[in-house]
């Protein structure tokens, strides 16, 4: 998972001025919430390794931490990741039987 370094540096990448700011938080931080949309980072360093457990179906602390944060969406979650992976992690939640779609967007 990203350090607080990483986390505050994001926070400041994403920011929007004025009212029309969106709340930025780690999945711990928003445990217990609920939210109609939430969008997932994951970084590309981490991308790899999650993708292996997740195929080999081990499920440690990082798959817990995903589980919490994929939960907190009411309507949408969506996930950011590169695209290297992108049909490998939809094939993954079309396996467990979750509606997907892929949106592409070169990151500038």
């Amino acid at each position: 998972m990203p350090s607080e370094g990483s986390v505050s540096a994001l926070t400041d990448a994403l920011s929007i001025a004025g009212e029309t700011q969106h709340p930025i938080s780690t999945v711990h931080q928003v445990k217990g919430q609920e939210f109609q949309a939430i969008c997932i980072v994951i970084p590309p360093s981490d991308v790899v390794d999650l993708m292996e457990r997740l195929e080999n179906n081990q499920i440690d602390e990082p798959e817990r931490v995903l589980y919490v944060g994929m939960t907190r969406a009411k309507r949408v979650c969506v996930f950011a990741l590169p695209d290297a992976v992108a049909a490998r992690f939809r094939a993954l939640l079309g396996g467990a039987g979750a509606p997907t779609q892929i949106f592409e967007r070169e990151v500038q």
